[in-house]
């Protein structure tokens, strides 16, 4: 930690970012940094929600960008799209006699229904989908648990305002994306859940 201290303390972000990534990934929080857009300032905790790898597409959703890695495993289309056709007995949508979009398996995955419990007993704690429904196209990420997203920050703060050491960021056991300092209220949280990337 004293070496991220002083770091911050000398205004060095550069470092203090390398050190940053480098603790992420040996917590396993792999996936990242990857960009969530909304309206809504302060949030602490992440309900649900999309993430994409790219910034200008998070750009659509709100002026608020946060950016933070994701623990996994994550799902991605080539793994959803077997797991499907083992749940449904096809991946053929019977309205347009298509098969459904990588896009729809990742809706499908995330809907917290049937399809979604069954995507986690399989093992995996997210999903990774290839994104076209936006104005620019790249992956889409969601994961099931607030626990497994953690700010991609140089510096995070807890609610006094002190900087958050190093070797308290990436707490899987702690739900909350990083200290800040301004709280989100409950309101805000859940309607982060319920739209992608909003």
């Amino acid at each position: 930690d004293a070496e991220y201290m002083a770091a911050v303390e000398a205004g060095d972000m550069e470092t203090a970012q390398r050190m940053v990534d480098a603790a992420a990934k040996a917590a396993g929080y792999n996936v990242g940094p990857v960009y969530h857009g909304t309206e809504q300032e302060g949030l602490t905790e992440f309900f649900g929600g999309w993430w994409s790898d790219q910034k200008a597409t998070t750009k659509e959703f709100g002026r608020q960008m946060y950016s933070a890695f994701l623990r996994g495993p994550l799902a991605f289309a080539e793994d959803l799209r077997p797991l499907y056709v083992e749940f449904n007995g096809t991946d053929v949508d019977p309205d347009s006699d298509e098969a459904i979009s990588d896009s729809e398996l990742g809706d499908a995955a995330m809907s917290g229904g049937p399809f979604s419990r069954f995507v986690q007993e399989k093992g995996f704690q997210g999903i990774a989908v290839w994104d076209e429904s936006n104005a620019v196209t790249g992956m889409a990420y969601a994961v099931f648990n607030p626990n497994q997203i953690k700010s991609a920050d140089p510096v995070t703060r807890d609610a006094s305002g002190n900087v958050i050491p190093l070797s308290k960021r990436f707490n899987p056991a702690d739900n909350r994306i990083t200290f800040s300092l301004r709280s989100g209220d409950f309101a805000s949280r859940a309607a982060a859940m319920f739209s992608p990337f909003q």
